[in-house]
């Protein structure tokens, strides 16, 4: 049992489980570097063992001076998702990345936000309740706290029409709701946008699961040209990941 109040920093084996354990604690109870607890997760033989320990217990010296006390293999990992997706789906900003914007849904711990400011995207915008990397970035990525529903809403009360040069969403919803975001945002989104999106698995049944990709895919072809559905190296058993070109007003 967690002790009253406690923060946690969270060590997971395999470490894929990070993130879906965070997603399912209260908001504010996991930090990567103000933390005054550690909760260690181990899923052996069919088994999850957990506990929970003081970080004195589990690390000599400070932790949170060493790589900049960041989250750093959380975001990298997850950058590495969308630079696979980014690949896969034959998609580059080149040079008219610093004109580009994107938003980013579902965003914490923020590496596909990273991922778009390393390749050159001038504005990012990260929309996640949750702790987003914004470090050295010189501003580009600005972390809205908030649902992606409120972002899309603000955006489209402030007069937004066709801004968004890349939309993506790593959020951890059915396909369903994914998709009805996605629709939320059309009149934000330029024709010929690049569009990715993770399709996660909340079903008990497989079947639930296949019949829900396929008609969230047919959904998603509406809306997008040259779709794939993929599953990534980076994705989990339980996510699958689709990519296609916004297809706008036409």
């Amino acid at each position: 049992m967690a002790p009253n109040g406690c923060v946690l920093r969270l060590q997971t084996f395999p470490s894929r489980y990070q993130k879906t354990i965070a997603d399912y604690l209260p908001e504010g109870m996991c930090h990567p570097r103000e933390y005054t607890h550690v909760a260690q997760v181990v899923y052996v033989d069919g088994l999850y063992l957990l506990g929970i320990a003081e970080p004195e217990q589990c690390y000599i010296g400070n932790i949170v001076e060493t790589s900049n006390g960041r989250l750093t293999d959380s975001v990298c990992k997850a950058e590495y998702k969308l630079a696979e997706a980014f690949r896969r789906f034959g998609y580059d900003v080149a040079d008219e990345g610093k004109q580009m914007v994107a938003m980013d849904v579902g965003a914490s711990p923020g590496g596909w936000s990273r991922y778009l400011y390393n390749k050159g995207v001038g504005r990012i915008i990260a929309v996640d309740k949750g702790e987003v990397d914004c470090s050295e970035t010189d501003g580009k990525i600005e972390h809205w706290d908030m649902l992606g529903q409120e972002a899309i809403e603000r955006l489209l009360d402030e007069g937004h029409k066709d801004m968004l040069d890349v939309y993506v969403c790593d959020a951890n919803l059915p396909p369903p709701e994914s998709l009805a975001m996605l629709r939320q945002a059309t009149d934000l989104i330029k024709p010929g946008a690049y569009v990715v999106v993770t399709f996660k698995n909340p079903y008990k049944r497989k079947k639930d699961w296949y019949e829900a990709k396929e008609l969230s895919f047919a959904d998603f072809s509406s809306m997008c040209d040259s779709t794939t559905e993929v599953h990534l190296l980076a994705n989990t058993p339980n996510e699958t990941t689709v990519g296609g070109r916004w297809k706008g007003g036409r």
